[in-house]
């Protein structure tokens, strides 16, 4: 059949081969790119820090995969021996909450938020706080946590299917 192609039409074939090879490789090297820079996970765009001034910090992944763990990882100064964070319930209910470390002393919620109180030995020193879990479903998931007397931190992920 190449045989029977004219001279332009042969020419016209190598030339769209050589466009579609082309974009192939861009495309490629996008996607490439895109995971070393964590685009997909574990990465230098995939870590997210926020924070609520002085008082509350927390870092979590941007871009994760459903049914895979990730961690939240909240840092507050509780200023007292008891004190409480809240996770915005529409949010957590999104993800099956594998670990809580340290163990929370207790957990209540409500229509609007979950909170998880924890006792510490030292009020004036920053504690840390690691949510493990795992998204139930991809998409585009908000929310928001706090502590009692200060700031709100707002969350956005990408979950892939």
């Amino acid at each position: 059949m190449a045989d029977s192609l004219s001279r332009y039409a042969h020419t016209r074939c190598y030339r769209l081969g050589w466009i579609f090879e082309r974009t192939g490789w861009v495309l490629m090297a996008v996607i490439i790119g895109a995971a070393l820079l964590g685009f997909f996970g574990g990465g230098a765009l995939s870590a997210v820090p926020a924070a609520a001034g002085d008082a509350l910090a927390v870092r979590y992944p941007r871009f994760a995969r459903a049914n895979a763990p990730l961690e939240l990882v909240i840092e507050w100064a509780p200023q007292q021996v008891e004190a409480t964070i809240w996770i915005s319930r529409p949010y957590i209910d999104q993800f099956a909450v594998e670990e809580v470390l340290p163990a929370p002393a207790g957990s209540t919620f409500d229509r609007e938020r979950v909170y998880y109180t924890f006792r510490t030995n030292r009020p004036d020193e920053r504690v840390a706080v690691v949510f493990r879990l795992r998204p139930d479903r991809g998409g585009r998931l908000t929310g928001s946590l706090g502590i009692d007397a200060a700031g709100t931190i707002e969350l956005r992920q990408l979950i892939f299917p």
